[in-house]
């Protein structure tokens, strides 16, 4: 909501003011959000004089710009959104991996797999780590100390100690009171043990199957089993699971020493002719989706090339425009001269038919 707020203020700032702006979030890459909180992290002094500014200039800025400007300093100057920034900061940063290469084009699902175990474990490690969650709010305190904010005396204001009526506790003075060193540990370790469990149902949602899949990892090949081997011959829908296992054992060696699964399917297509169950298996499990990462930002630049003044756009020409918005890797090795060329030789139209 902050930077919601902050965004919808920018839009009034005039741009020759103030070059220091913050970073828009953005609908397309998932880890935008870790970008965004960081650069509020990292410019909080500059953010905090800018708004400043705002409110005492009279004379560029009009009454509403600078009461909203005065309503996000005040809630920017508070205890409780650095401590939760810093939080945000520090926990997307264990997060952010995990967006970033979920993205990837060249992604299975065993390594999905593995970053997803890799990240549980890591956050579970965290939110057992006293020194860590306190360390935090230490941090917290040392930037509010520099604005003149009390944590303790903004803790007890607005978390006042409400006492259950006698009719429910005979002795409601037993009630048991957090600290406001407890309280945020609490907090901080419902968030953490919320994404843990998200995580969690991810991985128990994957097909069980998945675990024979792994065993074709260059990582774990040398543990291939005839179990395995049975497990992938029917999703895979390979008759002789016998044969897959033999070519397993006999080749194992040497896809473990490929490293990767990427490396590994290459020298398996390599050999395709002499081992094509290997081949077809690998096959498989390199073209089972991952993620929809790709078709999300299809459908994004999709709604830009085809907006509501290009509503008679034929399919044709969508197809092409798509391609050139979402393959710009390959567009900009085009050569414009040889474009032009081959457009002015083209006698049938200004289309242009490209092998």
């Amino acid at each position: 909501i902050m930077l919601h707020r902050l965004a919808v203020l920018d839009e009034k700032i005039s741009s020759n003011l103030f070059a220091l702006t913050p970073k828009p979030i953005s609908i397309i890459r998932w880890n935008a959000k870790y970008q965004s909180i960081r650069a509020v992290y990292e410019s909080y002094d500059e953010l905090i004089k800018s708004f400043g500014t705002i409110v005492d200039d009279r004379i560029h800025f009009d009454k509403e710009s600078r009461q909203g400007a005065h309503s996000i300093n005040t809630n920017l100057t508070t205890f409780n959104f650095i401590t939760y920034l810093v939080f945000m900061k520090n926990l997307m940063a264990m997060t952010n991996s995990i967006t970033t290469q979920f993205q990837a084009e060249q992604l299975d699902l065993i390594a999905a797999r593995e970053i997803l175990i890799e990240t549980v474990r890591l956050l579970e490690t965290e939110r057992s780590n006293e020194f860590n969650l306190n360390n935090l709010l230490i941090i917290g305190e040392k930037i509010s100390t520099k604005y003149d904010i009390d944590p303790d005396v903004e803790f007890n204001r607005k978390h006042r100690v409400k006492r259950p009526p006698k009719r429910f506790d005979d002795n409601p003075q037993t009630t048991h009171i957090l600290s406001r060193t407890e309280y945020y540990r609490k907090t901080f370790r419902q968030v953490i043990d919320q994404l843990i469990t998200e995580y969690k149902q991810l991985l128990m949602s994957m097909d069980k199957n998945i675990e024979s899949l792994a065993a074709l990892s260059p990582k774990y090949i040398l543990n291939f089993t005839a179990t395995d081997a049975d497990n992938i011959s029917k999703m895979v829908q390979i008759n002789d699971s016998d044969l897959l296992y033999s070519e397993i054992q006999l080749f194992k060696e040497k896809i473990y020493q490929c490293e990767t699964i990427l490396n590994a399917s290459k020298f398996i297509h390599e050999r395709k002719a002499s081992i094509p169950l290997i081949a077809q298996a690998y096959q498989y499990l390199l073209t089972l989706p991952v993620t929809t990462a790709s078709v999300e930002r299809s459908f994004s630049k999709m709604k830009i090339v085809k907006n509501r003044l290009r509503t008679k756009m034929g399919d044709e020409r969508l197809d092409s425009l798509l391609t050139c918005t979402l393959e710009t890797f390959i567009l900009d090795q085009l050569k414009s001269n040889e474009l032009v060329e081959k457009w002015s030789n083209n006698k049938t139209g200004r289309r242009m038919q490209f092998v």
